[in-house]
């Protein structure tokens, strides 16, 4: 379970604050029976070598995928490999439990292109709401500065309707 307001991880991860969180419920199974899908914590070492002949090949590949030097502990990271190749993996629609748009996402929509990707963006959102319960509806957040400090905060938005008018789309 990371944290969505990590600084680092939004350089590292989300295009320098422009790009989008997807908040999972990891407590549940999130991908669709798909066989060959399994979850790892990533385990933070000093250590590099994998021992192939005692781990064998499976367990040996999951370890060079899962590790990471210790200074990248503050990730808190876990990953989900695909044992059948790479492309697009359905996920069960009622894991996804939020959003959260970085403090430069508007940078995106001075470009037609994301301009067009972001309306698409909050289009789903809208539509995906209407068909959920009131209890569980994707909650909507967007990143903002902390004034004076290297800290980000997140501003709820009550809807889809409050967060185009936000962005002004």
């Amino acid at each position: 379970a990371g944290d969505v307001t990590n600084i680092l991880m939004w350089s590292h991860y989300a295009k320098d604050h422009t790009g989008v969180v997807f908040i999972f419920d990891a407590r549940t199974r999130i991908f669709e029976k798909q066989p060959g899908i399994s979850h790892h914590p990533v385990v933070y070492s000093h250590e590099r070598k994998v021992d192939i002949a005692r781990e064998g090949w499976p367990g040996s590949f999951v370890q060079l995928y899962t590790r990471k030097a210790r200074e990248w502990s503050y990730e808190k990271e876990s990953r989900f490999i695909s044992h059948n190749g790479t492309g697009t993996k359905k996920y069960k629609r009622h894991t996804l439990k939020g959003i959260v748009l970085g403090c430069r996402f508007s940078d995106n929509l001075t470009n037609e292109p994301e301009r067009d990707l972001a309306k698409e963006l909050f289009k789903c959102l809208a539509k995906e709401n209407k068909e959920r319960r009131s209890g569980s509806k994707i909650q909507i957040y967007v990143a903002h500065k902390v004034a004076g400090a290297f800290a980000l905060k997140l501003k709820r938005l009550h809807d889809v309707a409050a967060l185009q008018k936000y962005f002004k789309q």
